[in-house]
C-alpha cells in the first residue's frame, strides 16, 4: 500500500480497479468515479473487462494539479501513461470540495448524492479546463516541463522509500546527472535536499492535523529508518518531531492542510463517491 497527502480521484474508463485498504476493499467499474481521501493507505490492481484496463487519475498538490492515464503492466499493476499538469488558482478550494465529498458520502439522505455529484462536477470541470493546451499547463512560470514534472512526482511519491534521483530520472526519462543539474539550475536547490525538505514539511503538516508516533511519521513520509528521520527533521527545524508535537499541543497551533489526512488506522470511509459520471463527460 502507499499513501498520499492529498485527495486522489480515479475515473474508470474501461476494465475495473480493485482497491485494498487497511479496513476494507472496493472494486471500481467502468463509468464509476472514486475519491481516495488524503492520508488513507491504499493499493490498486487493474482488472480487464470487456475492454482493456484504463483509468484517469486526478491528483492535487499545493498550487498544482496532475493527471494521467493509467494502463496495466504484465503483472496487473497500473502504470502511468499519458501525463499532464497545471497550476489552478483554486487548489485549496478543490481539495476542500473533495473533502466535502468524503464527508457527504456518509450521509444517507438523497440530497447528499446531489451535493456529491455537484462538487465532483466542479472538480472535473476545473481539470477539464486545465487539460486544454496552454503554455501554463505545459510548464508553470519559472520551471521547465521537466522540472515541473519532477516536482509533482516528488510530491506524489514522498511516502515511497525508493524515491531518489535515479527513481525520478527513470520516470521522466532522462539521465540522473542531467535531472540534478537542471533542477538545481532552475530552483537553486539540490534535488536530494529538496526531497528531504518536502518530506519534513509533510511530516509537519501531518502533526498539525493529528498526533502520530515518530516511527509512524517516518514511514508515512518515506523514511525507513526513524533515527535518520529524526536527524533530518532536527537539521531542518532545529527540533525533534516529539518537541514539534509538544509545541503544537501546548499552543494549539494548527495550519491549513491540503486534503486533511484521515486517521492512521483506516477508520475513515475508503471511498467518497461512486458516481455514474461517465468518462465521456470529461
Amino acid at each position: 500500500m502507499h499513501i498520499h497527502f492529498t485527495p486522489e480521484d480515479f475515473l474508470q474508463i474501461s476494465g475495473a480497479s480493485h482497491f485494498s485498504f487497511p479496513a476494507g476493499e472496493l472494486r471500481l467499474h467502468e463509468g464509476e468515479l472514486a475519491v481516495i481521501p488524503a492520508g488513507l493507505p491504499h493499493g490498486e490492481t487493474g482488472l480487464p473487462g470487456r475492454r482493456p484496463f484504463s483509468n484517469l487519475v486526478l491528483m492535487l498538490a499545493p498550487a498544482t494539479a496532475e493527471w494521467h492515464i493509467a494502463k496495466t503492466n504484465d503483472r496487473g499493476v497500473p502504470v502511468r501513461g499519458a501525463y499532464g499538469h497545471g497550476a489552478p488558482t483554486n487548489t485549496q478550494r478543490l481539495a476542500d470540495y473533495l473533502t466535502a465529498v468524503v464527508e457527504h458520502s456518509r450521509d444517507a439522505a438523497p440530497e447528499a448524492r446531489v451535493i456529491e455529484r455537484s462538487l465532483m462536477l466542479a472538480v472535473l470541470a476545473t481539470f477539464h479546463r486545465l487539460m486544454q493546451p496552454s503554455a501554463d499547463a505545459v510548464a508553470p512560470p519559472g520551471h521547465s516541463a521537466l522540472v515541473a514534472r519532477c516536482r509533482l512526482d516528488i510530491m506524489k511519491r514522498l511516502s515511497d522509500p525508493a524515491l531518489n534521483v535515479q527513481f525520478l530520472a527513470a520516470r521522466i526519462p532522462c539521465s540522473p546527472n542531467y535531472l540534478s543539474h537542471r533542477f538545481r539550475q532552475e530552483t537553486g536547490t539540490n534535488l536530494i535536499a529538496f526531497i528531504h525538505q518536502q518530506r519534513v514539511a509533510q511530516a509537519c503538516r501531518l502533526m498539525e492535523a493529528g498526533t502520530f508516533a515518530t516511527k509512524e511519521l517516518a514511514h508515512a513520509v518515506g523514511f525507513l529508518d526513524p533515527t535518520y528521520f529524526i536527524r533530518s527533521f532536527r537539521r531542518l527545524t532545529s527540533q525533534t518531531p516529539g518537541q514539534y508535537q509538544a509545541r503544537l499541543a501546548a499552543t494549539g497551533t494548527a495550519q491549513p492542510l491540503l486534503g486533511r489526512p484521515g486517521p492512521s488506522h483506516g477508520s475513515r470511509p475508503a471511498v467518497a463517491a461512486r458516481t455514474g459520471i461517465h468518462p465521456g463527460a470529461v
